[in-house]
């Protein structure tokens, strides 16, 4: 009996041992276990910030690269195809080599370029002029000179035709352009002359934008070529976005000065729209120039503007009905400018289609009668300006 309680006591310390070893164990696996998931939580923290790290420095490294990119293309000017067909090209060492005053790294059409634009510079700039009255001198000369290109060919010789009309050197040879043409090229002539400039664009039309005294200005010559008038001269962004549009995504400089707007200095105020005949009258009747208004209604005015533009219309029918010679081919736009809630332009632009470099100095009314007794005596009619007659008395009709 003492064998069996002895053998039963051992079972029991035995099984008891073997309790406290698995517990033992189940602590040790408990431990490891635990272990293991701090080293796997660890690990996952430790990737978690590489790939943060990595998220970061990538989302960093883009936003540089984008800098870059903004930093040196940003608004592309040079590269852009107007139109189509019409590429705004650089004329940087151009302008570079008149600055420097060497132009030995020049050659080809360039230095052709360079020649024919200095001596544009030479003719119309004079010595003490600010940058102002040299701006008005460089829209003058190209309002006078420079011809709107109607879409014909154009040949000048080492360009396309298309170059022809678009670049300075087609432009200062061939003397047409389109408004790519005007905007490189006016460009071009105020950067020989220190002035920074922007070519503005969009799919169809360009213009610049210049940097006079503090501000800066939009300059649209290719609209003001037929009638040089400054219509588009200087205009802030504001005024310019009544006839023009264009999606910079903010990188071009703001326009909101008026120091330098033409239209907005020599805006006359307007109590009295009855005055606006006579003052078209004088200006019109047998002279064969161009002429602009510009007056300021003061607070935007539905009545004012719509008698003023009812008022042209009316003016245009008399220049269209051919009735009196001294008033034909003629032609007034109207142009409301909102400048802010106290101030609106309103620009009348007389056009005489017969003016340009030549015409202002043709005695019309003279070649006019000789031209109608030369075919009445061919034609064996009286035909006299308006009406005619036939001359049955002759026996021809």
């Amino acid at each position: 009996m003492s064998e069996i309680m002895k053998e039963s006591a051992n079972t029991s310390v035995n099984e008891a041992g073997a309790k406290k070893k698995n517990k033992n164990g189940a602590i040790i696996a408990l431990i490891v276990c635990v272990a293991c998931l701090l080293v796997m939580n660890g690990c996952l923290i430790a990737f978690s910030v590489i790939s943060n790290q990595k998220v970061s420095k990538f989302i960093d490294d883009e936003r540089e690269r984008q800098a870059k990119e903004l930093e040196g293309e940003g608004y592309i000017e040079d590269g852009y195809v107007v139109g189509d067909q019409y590429e705004i090209k650089s004329t940087k060492a151009i302008s570079d080599a008149y600055i420097a005053g060497d132009s030995s790294s020049l050659s080809g059409n360039d230095l052709s370029t360079y020649e024919m634009a200095s001596a544009v510079i030479d003719e119309v700039i004079k010595d003490g002029m600010s940058d102002y009255e040299k701006e008005v001198a460089i829209y003058d000369w190209m309002c006078k000179n420079i011809s709107t290109s109607e879409g014909g060919a154009i040949v000048v010789p080492g360009v396309s035709s298309t170059e022809a009309v678009s670049t300075p050197y087609g432009v200062l040879t061939g003397k047409q352009a389109v408004c790519v043409g005007y905007a490189t090229t006016f460009r071009l002539l105020m950067n020989m002359l220190d002035i920074d400039v922007h070519i503005v664009h969009n799919d169809y039309h360009s213009w610049d934008l210049v940097h006079i005294g503090d501000s800066w200005y939009h300059v649209d010559i290719y609209s003001d070529s037929s009638t040089g008038n400054y219509a588009n001269f200087n205009m802030t962004d504001s005024m310019a976005r009544n006839g023009h549009e264009w999606n910079d995504e903010g990188y071009l400089p703001i326009a909101d000065s008026y120091e330098y707007c033409y239209a907005y200095q020599n805006a006359v105020a307007l109590d009295d729209i009855t005055t606006i005949p006579a003052t078209v009258y004088e200006a019109a009747y047998g002279v064969h120039e161009n002429h602009a208004w510009y007056y300021n209604i003061g607070a935007y005015d539905d009545t004012k503007i719509a008698e003023i533009s009812i008022m042209a219309e009316i003016m245009n029918g008399v220049f269209e009905s051919g009735e009196d010679i001294n008033l034909s081919n003629k032609n007034i736009e109207t142009n409301v400018i909102p400048v802010d809630e106290n101030t609106t332009l309103v620009a009348l632009n007389l056009i005489d289609y017969s003016s340009g470099e030549s015409g202002g100095d043709v005695d019309r009314e003279a070649i006019y009668s000789q031209m109608i007794e030369l075919i009445n005596q061919t034609f064996g009619t009286n035909f006299y300006g308006g009406d005619y007659y036939y001359d049955y008395s002759e026996g021809r009709g």
